[in-house]
């Protein structure tokens, strides 16, 4: 009874080995080395791989989870990404706009200057050949009055002369 008892002992102990070998490979170690594999991918960022064994109610499938909630993560965190590279780009754009309709002002502002600037220029021009032409014409008018006050001087002068003539022949006269 004693032999029949160890042999069953060993019978059991094998198998029970056995058994928690296969349960050890199949129910705790394959699923956990696909979670490893599937979360090697994942700090890759390889994002869209699957997470095996989530639906399992033990701590394999507790792992598995926690997989899921870094892959969903990663995700965001991709779109998060995505969406400021969006915003820069965009704000970029807005960026490029804004200088290009402040260059367009600048540069209609300045062209409206500079032709105001080249009117006024040609109207000073036109009023300064116009002064030089009054001057010129009163230069020669000064000229034509300096000489007809010349004149006039030589007439007072003749008329003096006459008047002392004048003069001296009614004394002459009043002697005789």
């Amino acid at each position: 009874m004693t032999t029949m008892l160890i042999i069953q002992i060993v019978l059991n102990v094998i198998i029970g080995q056995g058994i928690g070998q296969m349960v050890g490979q199949h129910g705790i170690s394959r699923p956990l080395r696909a979670i490893a594999r599937t979360l090697h991918e994942l700090v890759h960022g390889d994002f869209s791989v699957d997470v095996p064994g989530i639906k399992r109610g033990d701590e394999v499938g507790e792992v598995a989870r926690a997989a899921l909630i870094f892959k969903e993560m990663g995700l965001e965190k991709q779109r998060l990404e995505q969406q400021q590279m969006e915003n820069e780009r965009f704000a970029a754009e807005e960026k490029k706009a804004f200088m290009r309709n402040l260059a367009d002002s600048f540069e209609k502002a300045v062209g409206s200057i500079v032709k105001s600037v080249s009117a006024s220029a040609v109207n000073l021009k036109q009023s300064a050949l116009r002064m030089t032409d009054l001057s010129e014409s009163a230069g020669q008018q000064s000229g034509i009055v300096v000489t007809a006050s010349e004149h006039s001087s030589a007439n007072v002068t003749s008329v003096a002369s006459a008047s002392e003539q004048l003069s001296a022949s009614i004394v002459e006269i009043g002697k005789q």
